[in-house]
């Protein structure tokens, strides 16, 4: 029962003393999933055909979009790496607890 109600108040603590690191990495990892999804969803449109050199700026979109795929993954697990580095001597302290 404890657990229940410990951790999630631990967890919410947590976030807001830690904000200066969370809301950066929060903001860039949204914008970048954001960008990827907006991408992707121009370059799968149907309308694009209609429109004159529209098959050329489809396969175009379509290379970018696993341009930015890659980038937007290599980005995200660096910043979460950088999340972690930051963070490995409390999250020892709290598997201790």
């Amino acid at each position: 029962m404890l657990n229940k109600v410990f951790y999630p108040k631990f967890a919410l603590t947590n976030l807001r003393k830690n904000r200066a690191t969370y809301i950066p990495y929060l903001i860039t990892s949204i914008c970048s999933v954001a960008v990827f999804y907006i991408i992707h969803a121009i370059s799968v449109n149907k309308g694009l055909y209609d429109i004159h050199g529209g098959d050329d700026f489809a396969r175009i979109l379509h290379v970018g979009n696993y341009v930015i795929g890659i980038f937007c993954f290599i980005f995200l697990f660096y910043t979460n790496s950088f999340l972690i580095k930051r963070r490995k001597k409390e999250l020892g302290l709290y598997c201790i607890l």
